[in-house]
């Protein structure tokens, strides 16, 4: 009888040279046979130029030999199965050999479940530990590939076992498997975690609720991250698998573990896949805004600090995730975030000013947050805006987007970036799934955090690791125009937008030179539109003549989007005023203007 204390030993491991002896009875008895691939590359398990295929190697050999390749250029439909040993492809025939596996495993589960319909209970004993220690050694393969189908193999696994029997041997398997389906959650790779993802609904189906409450602290961290993942086929797995297991429950068992939620949560915010640390940055938003205050005060430093580590990130939605939760952070908790006031408006400011657009909307929300509860603060960020909104002074004529792509034609409309066929940035590479992006965006550290308030270098970020820029001038006063919008939206700072904000703002609709103009216009057509709505009638009636010249010009602007922000504009502001008023104002002022105003009624 083997015990199942022991059943996962982690010395074996399926990629060193005692692993390929335990499979050299099966290649050998392969070693004729030949697999093709739609055509594409040939896997071979036989000789290939004098040259055994299926060969032991260790991970140290297989490197060489594709280093030597790469070096080489020797690569072909000729060369040997060594090359094609990466996370493309996989692993020789391991990959087969899981899938044969897990549908034998799957034909004695069938069985066993027949014997318990007679009666008859399954004897766990009747599993081989070395097979056991096998797939317990391929979850953590090289090969995601291998990785994927050894999770497949272990809910089969698990399947053939009395999960919920009483002895010991049984709680420490689940317990072994608790531990390899939360590193398979964890993987880099999306086709990893939704493999796991499946083999944690069947643990759940068929453990009680009892025996399933011990795993909790190991399963339930990544679970949760999970329902947020960016791969749409992991997330909505997880988030309906969340469904089935807790219910309506979800908050008190999250609550119940918080701590190790957030240890998991500080953990993956330093992984190398950018998904994954958006994903925990959208993750720290639910938790504040869905969890007691009572529950969470306890962790908000260390929450603070890994949002404040993210800001740094060379991705830009991990930036964005963290300035939203960094806002609902100084909403919930403005006394505890009173002491990193200084750095978080900083990086708010930041954010504000960054060449991507929804960056600088959702760092707009946060600042208008930071301004409601930091009463003292907001004269210096009306300053602050004051200049930013100035900036479009110092704006070239030819503004740039893509000023680092190739001015060459595209090849199959796709454009390219300086250098992007520079060998050095693509061979030998760690690749991830959800666009592979993962290598190419620095995650941001502790190291470089700047802690004495002074603000930071603008590294903007993009797509890629080398499309970075600073915000140019339009894109700053863009980002101020934002935040004076949200700002509007605050019964308590309305008395802050006077007149000379009020002037600034219409002269920005006075740059009409460079290329961007409409980008920047359409977003004040809107902005003028909301500001006119929180201000009331008075402020409308006051300050609309020194913008009806920007208005109209939008009306005739060669961009559609212009154009219909600056006609919701005018029906905002009929519905402000009235239409008949409108109408007044723009005749008073031009009469030949008022033509154009055809769809106001």
């Amino acid at each position: 009888m083997v015990r199942q204390a022991d059943i996962f030993d982690s010395s074996i491991n399926v990629t060193d040279e005692e692993t390929g002896d335990s499979l050299q009875n099966i290649e050998n008895n392969g070693s004729n046979s030949n697999v093709v691939s739609n055509g594409t590359h040939e896997l071979t398990n036989g000789h290939n130029g004098g040259k055994p295929n299926g060969s032991d190697q260790t991970q140290e050999g297989l490197a060489t030999d594709q280093q030597d390749v790469m070096e080489s250029g020797e690569c072909g439909a000729g060369g040997s199965s060594e090359m094609v040993l990466h996370n493309t492809a996989g692993w020789r025939a391991l990959e087969s050999y899981m899938a044969c596996l897990e549908h034998v495993m799957n034909a004695m589960a069938q069985s066993i479940n027949i014997s318990e319909s007679d009666g008859l209970q399954p004897n766990n004993s009747n599993i081989d530990n070395e097979l056991c220690n096998l797939i317990a050694s391929a979850t953590e393969h090289r090969n995601r590939f291998v990785r994927e189908m050894s999770h497949h193999v272990l809910s089969s696994l698990v399947a053939m076992h009395n999960l919920n029997s009483q002895d010991e041997s049984a709680r420490s398997f689940t317990r072994e498997v608790s531990l390899l389906i939360a590193r398979g959650l964890s993987d880099n790779w999306s086709q990893v975690r939704m493999s796991a993802s499946v083999v944690t609904r069947k643990l759940c189906e068929l453990l009680t609720r009892d025996n399933l409450n011990p795993l909790l602290p190991i399963l339930l961290p990544p679970m949760c991250l999970n329902r947020y993942y960016i791969a749409e086929g992991v997330r909505l797995f997880s988030q309906q698998t969340w469904r089935e297991v807790f219910a309506d429950t979800g908050r008190q068992i999250v609550c119940e573990y918080m701590g190790d939620v957030v240890a998991f949560y500080v953990q993956q915010s330093e992984a190398e896949n950018h998904a994954v640390r958006e994903a925990v940055c959208a993750c720290v938003t639910e938790l504040v805004t869905k969890i007691e205050k009572e529950v969470l005060s306890v962790h908000v430093e260390t929450l603070l600090e890994l949002l404040m580590v993210c800001f740094d990130d060379d991705s830009w939605p991990v930036r964005d995730s963290a300035c939203v939760a960094t806002g609902h952070f100084v909403e919930a908790f403005p006394e505890e975030c009173k002491a990193t006031s200084d750095e978080i408006l900083d990086n708010f400011y930041h954010n504000l000013t960054d060449n991507i657009p929804s960056v600088r909307e959702g760092a707009a929300v946060a600042l208008k947050k930071f301004c409601a509860v930091y009463d003292d603060r907001v004269p210096s960020i009306i300053d602050e805006m004051k200049t930013g909104m100035a900036a479009i002074k110092e704006q070239p004529e030819n503004s740039t987007v893509n000023e680092n792509l190739d001015k060459g034609p595209a090849t199959y409309s796709v454009v390219k970036q300086i250098h992007d066929n520079d060998p050095s940035l693509h061979e030998n590479q760690v690749m991830y799934s959800c666009g592979s992006l993962a290598p190419k965006m620095r995650k941001g550290s502790h190291a470089r955090r700047n802690k004495n308030g002074e603000k930071r270098p603008d590294t903007g970020g993009c797509m890629a690791h080398s499309f970075k820029r600073p915000g140019q001038p339009w894109e700053i006063t863009d980002g101020f125009v934002l935040l004076l919008g949200e700002l509007s939206s605050v019964e308590k700072l309305r008395p802050k937008i006077d007149q000379s904000i009020t002037i600034l703002f219409s002269k920005v609709l006075q740059h009409k030179y460079f290329t961007h103009h409409p980008k920047l216009f359409t977003t004040c057509y809107k902005v003028l539109a909301t500001l006119f709505s929180n201000m009331g009638k008075m402020y409308t009636k006051r300050c609309l003549e020194i913008f009806l010249d920007g208005l109209f010009y939008g009306l005739t602007i060669d961009n559609k989007l212009a154009q219909v922000a600056a006609e919701d504009c005018f029906l905002t502001v009929a519905k402000v005023i009235g239409p008949n008023i409108l109408k007044g104002r723009v005749e008073n002022y031009d009469s030949k203007m008022l033509s154009k105003l055809h769809f106001v009624q």
